[in-house]
């Protein structure tokens, strides 16, 4: 009787080891694939992280671009547009050089003052118009100290076309107001600001070219 109970025991015996066997071989196969599992995320991670900042380099690069682009045709446009407002500036200036007062004006009433002509002011009107048209586009593109000068000599201009005005309609109506008062150079605020706007030009000229030249970068 003995021996079917040893035989007993140890069948069981092996029976709990095997059931061991099991849990440890699951165990072990848990633990693997886990590690498995856990470098592939670690391999996704990586490579994700890679081509975000493959698309973030790429990213910067493609707006550093655009900026030096935009700068670029920035420059360009304002390189044209100052060159058109000097070559309309020097239009304007040659057609208020006839309807400027001089010396021999000193003293005379306005009604005896040389008529310039409807036509010269109306010529010397049609520049400074187009001037004020180029100012608008100063205004939008142009920095500061461009568009500071463009006032000055937006301001200047007026006062001659003002007093050619003037001049036309005394010759057309000599008993209008102010066409009997005498043109007077040495007191008269207002005459003196008409003779020194032309003078006036002259510097804002020089003044706007520099002005042009510190925003372009370009040499004197």
């Amino acid at each position: 009787m003995a021996t079917p109970s040893g035989a007993g025991a140890s069948a069981q015996g092996r029976t709990v080891e095997e059931r061991e066997g099991v849990k440890n071989r699951e165990a072990n196969h848990r633990s693997t694939l886990f590690n498995v599992i856990a470098v592939t995320v670690a391999a996704v991670i990586a490579a994700g992280s890679g081509l975000g900042g493959v698309v973030v380099g790429a990213q910067v690069s493609a707006d550093r671009d655009d900026a030096r682009s935009s700068r670029e045709f920035l420059q360009d446009q304002r390189i044209e547009l100052y060159g058109d407002y000097l070559a309309q500036f020097d239009e304007l200036h040659a057609a208020l050089d006839p309807l400027l007062p001089t010396n021999d004006m000193q003293g005379k009433p306005r009604k005896d003052i040389p008529d310039p002509g409807a036509e010269a002011v109306a010529e010397a009107r049609r520049a400074n118009d187009a001037l004020r048209t180029l100012d608008g586009r100063v205004d939008v593109i142009g920095g500061k100290g461009v568009t500071d000068v463009t006032l000055q000599i937006a301001l200047t201009t007026y006062p001659v076309i003002l007093f050619a005005e003037g001049i036309v309609s005394c010759h057309v109506d000599p008993a209008a107001e102010r066409c009997g008062d005498p043109f007077d150079l040495r007191t008269s605020e207002s005459d003196q600001e008409i003779s020194f706007a032309f003078l006036n030009l002259i510097n804002y000229r020089q003044d706007f070219l520099e002005a042009v030249r510190a925003e372009l970068g370009t040499p004197d």
